[in-house]
């Protein structure tokens, strides 16, 4: 009988489970890529190393691995120590399919003609557009300028690629008619593109392109005023589904049109930045039949914002919102919300500025109950940040604070209230580093067991948290986003 772990596949198959990269080190990139454990395998034998090594190589970026064959060598040399000799990644990069370069390559460095996916940024979008040249089928490419290289210095390299899916643009600056013509015919060639994103880009007024029929994700992440082409793009995408954009002085009637007129499988939206009136949050979600997945800021969660969501109520999944103005009004509708959307998955409310209101009696008054498929709850911005002392129980007291809620308070806060969610399944989870060590306010621990002992029973809620407490149920978790 053959040993399992002597064919390929299996060993490629259980090589592929071993964590390789550490994203939680982004502060420290040399430390993120954590290959300990596959190069431990790897040793086992010849069999396990020709299975293994394509794995070790497969994703190469050099912001966590320092290779030796960069021109810049402005590092202090300890921050070499442990880097990839020249020579052996000359030797192994055809194992490479996901390219992300800032320092420019030597010629000749780079052997794989496999490429899936290239990010060329800073020196490197200027020295390697030779990667482009030997990678024409690739399917994911971001190019982030920086000063020195334009798009016309990369365009004769952009011309090769025909089988884009994903296109994204960083600090492109367009200067001239014919950067805008370029563009348009990269859009062109590439009818396969499913995702779209511009980030910071300034003087697209315009793009002569062909509609972008198979175009399902744009995120345009700049200034409406410097790129007014970008209001007009949004009637070439005809299936487009998903669409992030800044809400900064947004041109809602003109985009709300579009989107009306031209974009009617749209279910996502998030407006990054940028406060909307009520008028411009009621048309943008008008102008969709659809409404799926909604994110934005808005003046105030009121019964004209809530009226407009629940005309969504049959699809609407996941809500969040930073609301600037906390009233009675919002915890109304926010329960609306609750008893209406058959469907709510994700709740997430920020306020911007801090409630006057009553902080227990608000969480106390949310009717959690009545949606059964909330999957996570994320409630902040109340605090008054009163320090947990004798001084804060009496501005409690003076705030109104009945002795149901204090007698909450002494079983609720602390650790009582850890070990009564531990019991049903729950582990603690900091929302900002170090909070759990530190004081939280008497208002926000009442408020906090008010809402957690709310909701302990709802069969599928796995996440949730309040002010800079949370906490996650790990046996209802999705099995992709488990540890």
């Amino acid at each position: 009988m053959i040993n399992p772990m002597e064919i390929p596949l299996v060993v490629r198959r259980v090589g592929q489970m071993l964590p390789l990269w550490d994203y939680s080190r982004r502060s420290a990139p040399k430390d993120s890529f954590q290959p300990r454990d596959l190069l431990s395998s790897i040793k086992v034998c010849r069999l396990w190393s020709a299975a293994l090594t394509p794995l070790l190589w497969m994703v190469y970026d050099d912001a966590f691995m320092l290779c030796r064959s960069v021109t810049d060598y402005s590092f202090d040399d300890e921050e070499h120590v442990g880097s990839i000799p020249e020579e052996i990644f000359h030797a192994r990069s055809r194992h490479i399919r996901y390219l992300s370069l800032w320092y420019s390559l030597r010629p000749g460095s780079m052997q794989s003609t496999q490429l899936r996916e290239i990010r060329l940024s800073g020196q490197a979008l200027y020295a390697n557009t030779d990667i482009i040249f030997t990678n024409p089928q690739l399917s994911n490419l971001t190019v982030a300028f920086d000063v020195g290289p334009k798009f016309s210095d990369i365009q004769p390299a952009l011309q090769t690629l025909s089988q884009l899916q994903i296109l994204s643009v960083v600090n492109l600056k367009v200067t001239a008619a014919s950067t805008l013509q370029q563009l348009s015919g990269l859009l062109n060639s590439n009818s396969d593109l499913q995702k779209l994103r511009f980030e910071y880009p300034y003087g697209i007024s315009g793009l002569d392109c062909e509609p972008l029929s198979n175009l399902t994700e744009l995120h345009f992440l700049g200034d409406w005023d410097g790129n007014v082409g970008m209001i007009h793009l949004l009637r070439l995408c005809p299936n487009l589904e998903v669409l992030e954009a800044l809400g900064v002085d947004c041109p809602m009637d003109q985009i709300a049109k579009n989107i009306k007129e031209c974009c009617r499988k749209l279910a996502t939206i998030r407006m990054k930045d940028g406060e909307l009136t009520e008028n411009k949050f009621a048309l943008l979600v008008q102008s969709t039949s659809r409404l799926v997945n909604i994110e934005a800021t808005v003046t105030a969660f009121s019964t004209r914002t809530c009226d407009v969501l629940l005309d969504h109520t049959n699809w609407l999944e996941s809500v969040s919102l930073t609301v600037f103005y906390n009233k009675q009004e919002c915890l109304d509708n926010t329960n609306r919300l609750l008893a209406s959307c058959s469907c709510l998955r994700s709740l997430e409310f920020e306020f911007g500025k801090r409630t006057y209101m009553s902080l227990p009696d608000i969480y106390s008054d949310l009717e959690l109950v009545n949606c059964p498929t909330l999957e996570r709850l994320s409630l902040t911005g109340f605090d008054h940040a009163l320090i947990c002392s004798s001084d804060a129980v009496n501005t409690v007291h003076a705030q109104g604070l009945s002795a149901e809620s204090l007698r909450l308070l002494s079983q609720g806060s602390g650790t009582s209230l850890l070990e009564v969610m531990r019991e049903r399944g729950w582990s603690c989870e900091p929302v900002m580093q170090g909070y759990y060590t530190s004081d939280i306010t008497l208002q926000t621990a009442v408020a906090q067991w008010m809402v957690f002992r709310g909701l302990l029973d709802l069969p599928r809620l796995y996440k949730v948290s309040v002010e800079d407490r949370g906490f996650v149920h790990e046996a209802r978790m999705p099995r992709n986003m488990r540890a």
